[in-house]
C-alpha cells in the first residue's frame, strides 16, 4: 500500500486541478523481508511516462538502514470529464435469500 500510494500521489503530481485519475494495475518486487518492528518505512514514487491517457509509475521502498525493500510499477488512467467526487452514494441493503 506504501508503494502505491507513493506512485499514485506522484501521477497526481502530473494532473491540473480536478483531473480524476485512477490506478489500473500493480506489480510488487519484494527484496527483502520486513519484520512490523523493523522501524519505519519510506517510499518514493514516480511517474515515468505521463502519457495522454495512461501515467507509468514505479516506486521504491526503504528501510531504517537505507536498503530498498521492495520494488513497484504500476499504471494509472486520467478520466476526463468524470467528477472527482462521487456525491451522496445510496448503498442498499443486499437481498435476502427467500427461505425454501
Amino acid at each position: 500500500m506504501l508503494a502505491d500510494f507513493a506512485m499514485l500521489g506522484a501521477v497526481q503530481t502530473t494532473t491540473p486541478p480536478g483531473l480524476v485519475f485512477a490506478g489500473l494495475d500493480l506489480k510488487v518486487n519484494f527484496l527483502r523481508p520486513v519484520e512490523p518492528d523493523d522501524g519505519q518505512l519510506e517510499a518514493r514514487g514516480e511517474v515515468v511516462h505521463p502519457g495522454r491517457t495512461l501515467a507509468i509509475t514505479r516506486a521504491t521502498v526503504w528501510n531504517d538502514e537505507d536498503k530498498p525493500v521492495l520494488l513497484a510499477t504500476g499504471s494509472s488512467i486520467y478520466l476526463p470529464g468524470r467528477p472527482a467526487s462521487l456525491g451522496e452514494v445510496e448503498l442498499s441493503e443486499p437481498e435476502r435469500a427467500a427461505p425454501e
